[in-house]
């Protein structure tokens, strides 16, 4: 076994137990959205579509409360938060 990767799997078994944990906590919640996506997906289309523009709507809105989108969306987040109240000052 190479040098490189030898080193690679003993820093791996250095990692603190807090990281593994995050991770397997992500894997199992991506596991279960995806459960969640399956199901609505066989109820209807038109109620998938809907869950989407629900959860797009959702992290619009916060991002819009909060200001803390990605740089590449502040001019977008911009113009609609003219239109909704924003919980941080304005810059």
């Amino acid at each position: 076994m190479p040098e490189s990767a030898k080193n690679f799997f003993d820093n791996l078994w250095t990692m603190p137990a807090d990281f593994w944990l995050k991770i397997f906590a992500a894997i199992i919640v991506l596991y279960i959205l995806g459960m969640i996506f399956k199901k609505i997906i066989q109820l209807s289309h038109v109620v998938f579509i809907v869950a989407l523009f629900v959860v797009a709507g959702i992290i619009c809105v916060k991002w819009v409360r909060e200001r803390d989108e990605p740089a590449f969306m502040t001019p977008v987040v911009d113009f609609v938060a003219s239109f909704f109240s924003s919980s941080a000052p304005q810059k």
